[in-house]
């Protein structure tokens, strides 16, 4: 407990000059009292001298040095009072008040008998200042000038009586009855420098227990999270933490103790708060109200206030604890919560309308398949009869039976496609050559007669990535198509495959610290940012014949294999759809050599 003390009352001494933002008995208040302790001990000497020569006269010419020395204090005092709130340092301020007030007061014992003076208490009250303001160590200094001067005094005293001097403006001389011998006056000494001393430590310290007390207070309302006020019972503010003054909007160079609550509102951003604090008729308020206030940052903060009166042990109202709650936080995560179970319900909603779906598909396209294959079997049974000469049919019939082929089969591939939308198999996660997955793609693009353009492709060193073999091949052939069919005069189509370097290597060992890119470069006519927009919805389709399902499922394969997919487009200079997968580690050459499928190398896992 003592290093504790010992360490705040350091703090004290680092202090603000201005004064700590703390409880009653701050070093600005102190001095502030000492100014009219000052004053008090003056008035109360002027008392005693006044009494003790009440049967002389009170003006006697002897008295006018003593007169003069305590309107001298006054006028020094008022300029004290005029200068306290201008001086920065009010420990230095304070020490030079109390050294010169010991020579005042040593003054005035001279001028009033000098080591037989009866006003020689006046020391105490230099003494217990000197403890209480500035601490112990200068305290036990002030009882030491004290002593000092106090046997100058007797010893000046001893020899004008035993030579016959007389000393300067002193009022009467030593009487001898007073000294009463060497013996005497040196036990009066020491008894006076032991009530010095003991004065000194006692009131010493007491001063470094109270400002541990108030110091350890001030440190647990600045860490206290939320903001703390203090006003006593004269609306004056008594304390008031840092966060207490941004939430207020007060700067926090204001100096807020001691002053008017009123007075410091009218400098906040919110000088309309706490205008009911206290009622005249109904006492003090103890409910919680909510509010918004404009912080020292400029932000709205939703607030809970808080206020409770402050009584001592008797049940006296001594003032109100005023406390700030900051709802700003709390209305974020309770957001932030609202937003969460929203997406939670609407995850599970999704996962139960896409099961739905599913199961709907499935019906759908087991009812639709079968008359679907009635009616395309029968359709090419009557076409082949009617080639071979066993039904007459002319030649629009035949076309006509060409089209309800065609169309069957074009239905047929919209419920394909539909039911692969609902019903996505799990991805069997794999590390596979994506070099020659690439390449068969590349290879059936190549080889369709109907279009006249060219397919470039540098296939360069193999490249491995962990995905399932056929899903990415229908994910990059239904990329290559799509570029294909947006340049139906030909053109040409790059498709190209790079790494792109991470900044941190996977944990996974299996899997290396790049990923892999995959681009499909068209000329065509490329799209507008509305069609950009909308280009991976379901059922969205720019083509006349489209399902719009095509590129929804190149979207949930590659997401489902941990990656993305990207577009740049612009009408007029094509558009590049670019795959972005997690890179792998090639194979070991000795499992290249087990004759294994060149796609499928080792199966790492299920998604």
């Amino acid at each position: 407990m003592k290093d504790m003390q010992t360490e705040l009352t350091r703090s004290e001494s680092r202090a603000s000059p201005s004064g700590p933002r703390g409880f009653v008995g701050t070093r600005d208040e102190l001095v502030n009292a000492l100014l009219f302790l000052r004053l008090a001990a003056v008035l109360v000497s002027l008392a005693v001298i006044l009494v003790a020569e009440a049967g002389h006269g009170l003006f006697q010419t002897e008295l006018f040095p003593t007169y003069l020395l305590l309107v001298f204090v006054c006028l020094v005092n008022l300029g004290y009072l005029v200068l306290v709130r201008r001086v920065r340092n009010l420990r230095r301020f304070a020490a030079v008040q109390i050294y010169l007030d010991v020579l005042f007061v040593g003054l005035l014992i001279y001028l009033n008998g000098a080591g037989a003076s009866n006003i020689t208490f006046l020391y105490f009250a230099c003494i217990l200042a000197a403890s209480s303001v500035l601490g112990l160590g200068p305290g036990v200094t002030v009882a030491s000038l004290a002593t000092a001067m106090l046997a100058g005094q007797k010893v000046l005293s001893f020899l004008a009586e035993y030579y016959g001097w007389a000393l300067p403006w002193v009022r009467l001389p030593a009487p001898a009855v007073t000294m009463g011998g060497i013996s005497s006056g040196v036990a009066y000494l020491m008894a006076q420098a032991i009530a010095y001393y003991l004065v000194a430590v006692l009131a010493g310290r007491l001063a470094r227990g109270l400002t541990g007390v108030r110091l350890l207070n001030e440190k647990l309302l600045e860490n206290v999270t939320d903001a703390v006020l203090v006003v006593d019972r004269l609306r004056r503010v008594r304390s008031m933490n840092r966060q207490a003054m941004g939430l207020l909007g007060l700067s926090p160079t204001v100096q807020v103790v001691g002053e008017s609550l009123d007075d410091v509102l009218r400098c906040s951003k919110n000088p309309d708060v706490l205008k009911n604090l206290f009622r005249k008729k109904q006492g003090v308020s103890s409910r919680s109200v909510p509010g918004t206030l404009l912080t020292i940052d400029g932000r709205t903060a939703p607030v809970a206030i808080t206020s409770s009166p402050l009584s001592d042990e008797r049940g006296k109202r001594l003032g109100m604890v005023v406390m700030f709650v900051d709802l700003t936080e709390r209305r974020r995560l309770e957001e932030a919560l609202a937003r969460a179970e929203t997406a939670s319900f609407a995850e599970a909603a999704a996962k139960a309308e896409m099961a739905t779906v599913a199961r709907l598909a499935a019906t759908i396209a087991h009812e639709i398949r079968n008359p679907l294959a009635c009616i395309r079997g029968s359709a090419q049974e009557i076409r082949s009869r009617a080639e071979d000469g066993l039904v007459p049919a002319d030649e629009d019939t035949r076309r006509l039976l060409d089209i309800m082929v065609k169309e069957s089969d074009r239905i047929n591939v919209i419920i394909t496609d539909f039911l692969h939308f609902s019903k996505m198999r799990p991805a069997a996660l794999t590390r596979c050559n994506l070099t020659e997955v690439i390449t068969d793609v590349v290879t059936m693009l190549e080889s369709r007669p109907d279009w006249p353009g060219s397919v470039r492709f540098d296939r360069g060193e193999p490249v491995f990535c962990t995905g399932d073999v056929e899903q990415l091949r229908q994910v990059f052939l239904n990329l290559g198509l799509n570029a294909i069919e947006a340049m139906p005069e030909g053109g040409r189509l790059d498709v190209r495959i790079r790494q792109q370097e991470v900044s941190e290597l996977s944990e996974d060992t299996d899997r290396m610290g790049s990923r892999l890119v995959v681009e499909f470069t068209d000329e065509g006519h490329g799209m507008t940012g509305e069609v950009k927009a909308k280009l991976f919805d379901p059922f969205f389709t720019t083509k006349p014949r489209g399902t719009g399902l095509g590129l929804s499922i190149v979207k949930r394969i590659v997401e489902a294999h941990g990656g993305h997919i990207e577009v740049d487009t612009a009408l007029g200079r094509g558009s590049t759809f670019r795959v972005v997968l997690q890179g792998a580690r090639a194979p070991e050459a000795s499992a290249a050599k087990k004759g294994s499928d060149p796609f499928l190398l080792e199966e790492v896992s299920h998604v």
